[in-house]
């Protein structure tokens, strides 16, 4: 039988993840969204030959630190 979390030993508050740091915030279809002050050359987030298991980011994105469930 299943249910859904709740607050007590293994419910809300192990399930719920707070102050993630965030590193940027960027569009999608801007082609130079990896552009940053020291490096100004023009290149997508994407690196070459995508993310592993996701492919390439063509639309808005939050990049943070560690994961995310």
């Amino acid at each position: 039988m299943f249910s859904v979390p709740r607050a007590g030993q293994h419910g809300y508050h192990h399930r719920t993840e707070v102050n993630k740091k965030i590193y940027r915030i960027g569009k999608g279809e801007d082609k130079s969204n990896a552009k940053t002050e020291y490096d100004l050359t023009e290149k997508a987030i994407t690196p070459l030959g995508g993310f592993p298991h996701y492919g390439i980011v063509n639309e808005d994105y939050v990049m943070i630190k560690g994961c995310c469930a």
